[in-house]
């Protein structure tokens, strides 16, 4: 009996020891489940004492928000996660053996892959307005917004940007598919998905600023607030400048990981362990 329990203290002990060392999964789980309340609370709040939202100067109504918020996000989701996924897709499958001794360009792979996952976010983007029109009746026409769409294609390449980063932070070392989570944690509670940004402390209004999907609401809930009114064309360059930086750096990062890679055989290392 004092055996069983020695080696139970002992497999214990070294599960707690293994969960420590990853410091950021570990506590970063308590931390979201503390981020998810706030959303909650803040949604139940608005639900039973408000049917619109203040946003900049104008008003919008709480159920448009939420599922403008929704829609956008999904899209979030597989922008950051499409190159990965496609690197990820191409280790497991063996092509990578196949593109290292041909003249066959990973890009035209990853393009392929990419194309697929964005026609993915696309179609959840759509499913999820018009589950918002079934279920809570929120309109359809709102979205049918030449800005909006403006604002959708500029969120998405931003994102597509930084989850090439995302790549290749993964291929260089072997891990790091975990920043795409953190990517979109970050996007869905700071980016104005759930609850306007405004009612963040001030000490970390910069997080909102940094994030794509921030503007693109911002200019989506415009749009549909002021059917038939201009967006201002100023409110397209702080989202139209992170586009340009995050997939050129993305871009560039992943060219130079990817070439270290060929050289060094990493890529070949992950399939055969």
């Amino acid at each position: 009996m004092k055996l069983k329990c020695a080696k139970f203290w002992i497999l214990l002990v070294s599960q707690i020891r293994l969960d420590m060392k990853a410091h950021f999964h570990f506590w970063g789980s308590y931390l979201w489940i503390f981020l998810l309340c706030l959303i909650y609370r803040f949604l139940l709040q608005t639900a039973l004492s408000r049917p619109t939202i203040p946003l900049g100067g104008y008003q919008i109504s709480f159920p448009l928000f939420l599922v403008s918020g929704i829609a956008l996000f999904r899209l979030v989701l597989f922008s950051v996660s499409n190159v990965d996924d496609a690197i990820s897709h191409l280790r497991r499958s063996g092509v990578i053996d196949w593109i290292l001794i041909t003249p066959t360009s990973i890009h035209e792979l990853l393009f392929v892959r990419s194309v697929w996952g964005s026609f993915l976010g696309i179609t959840q983007l759509a499913t999820a307005v018009i589950f918002g029109n079934l279920l809570i009746g929120t309109p359809i026409r709102p979205f049918l917004q030449g800005s909006s769409f403006c604002a959708l294609f500029l969120m998405s390449f931003a994102y597509i940007g930084l989850g090439m980063g995302i790549a290749a932070v993964s291929i260089l070392l072997r891990r790091g598919s975990f920043l795409c989570s953190i990517v979109q944690q970050i996007s869905s509670v700071f980016g104005g998905v759930f609850f306007p940004t405004h009612l963040l402390p001030k000490g970390i209004s910069f997080i909102p600023q940094a994030l794509p999907i921030t503007h693109a609401l911002n200019i989506a809930r415009y749009a549909m607030t002021h059917a038939g009114q201009p967006v201002i064309l100023s409110s397209f360059l702080p989202l139209l400048e992170m586009a340009l930086v995050y997939f050129v750096l993305g871009f560039f990062i992943l060219q130079k990981s990817l070439h270290y890679a060929r050289q060094n055989g990493l890529l070949l290392k992950d399939l055969h362990e």
